[in-house]
């Protein structure tokens, strides 16, 4: 989910992630002077501010292109909310492509629109997920796992953005990083654009419209086709 594929086996890299809310080393040497464009200081300001977004509640609407190694190219509209609301779990919802896919808490459902009614598919998704985003990013530039840099700030669907790039470095693609992944957000949180390089295709999001302090009522619309307006936040 958002652009950052939020499958990803986060607790893998929470250890390593951790290195970034404290010292990097734990000797009684000075700590070594870091600049700006350190790898690690990368990974904590992206850190910071994707996780920023993970506390607040918004609906971004996205143009999607998909393209493939043959030169193809798969145009579409995704539409993914994040909603926090007090003492209840975070929902999560993306639906584009032809698929729905909504997350709260330790369940998951997964749906599909055939002929007759709409179908939807109930799992646990795990763990209830307290992982946020950013440690993600951070475990894997942290555990050396994947490089960072920083890209030129982009100004996206009216907002100013953030971007970096991280690339794989070694070892197996993350789900949601793939080989390459660019990630735009703007200074509150907000994913606004990503990038995805995988082994057959490149996804990219870009939004086109962002709603803030999004509520039951923007996502109503979202789940009642679905049958799932139970999910959605009192």
């Amino acid at each position: 989910m958002w652009s950052l594929d939020r499958r990803v086996a986060a607790a893998a890299w929470l250890g390593a992630a951790l290195a970034l809310a404290g010292p990097i080393i734990t000797s009684d040497a000075p700590a070594p002077t870091r600049t700006p464009d350190d790898p690690v200081e990368l990974a904590r300001e992206l850190a910071a501010v994707a996780n920023r977004g993970a506390d607040a509640s918004w609906l971004v609407t996205y143009g999607f292109t998909r393209f493939t190694a043959s030169d193809g190219r798969l145009r579409n509209t995704v539409v993914v909310a994040h909603l926090r609301s007090r003492g209840q779990p975070p929902l999560d919802i993306d639906v584009g492509l032809g698929s729905f896919t909504v997350t709260r808490g330790t369940r998951s459902y997964s749906c599909t629109a055939p002929r007759d009614v709409p179908e939807c598919f109930e799992r646990a998704s795990g763990a209830e997920r307290t992982t946020k985003p950013g440690d993600v990013y951070g475990g894997a530039v942290v555990s050396d796992r994947y490089t960072i840099e920083r890209l030129k700030s982009l100004h996206i669907a009216g907002q100013d953005s953030r971007c970096y790039a991280l690339r794989l470095r070694t070892g197996v693609p993350l789900p949601g990083l793939g080989f390459r992944s660019e990630q735009c957000y703007s200074n509150d949180g907000v994913p606004l654009r990503s990038l995805v390089q995988g082994a057959t295709a490149t996804d990219v999001r870009v939004a086109v419209t962002v709603r803030r302090a999004a509520g039951r009522a923007d996502v109503l619309p979202l789940l009642t086709p679905w049958g799932l307006e139970r999910l959605a936040p009192a």
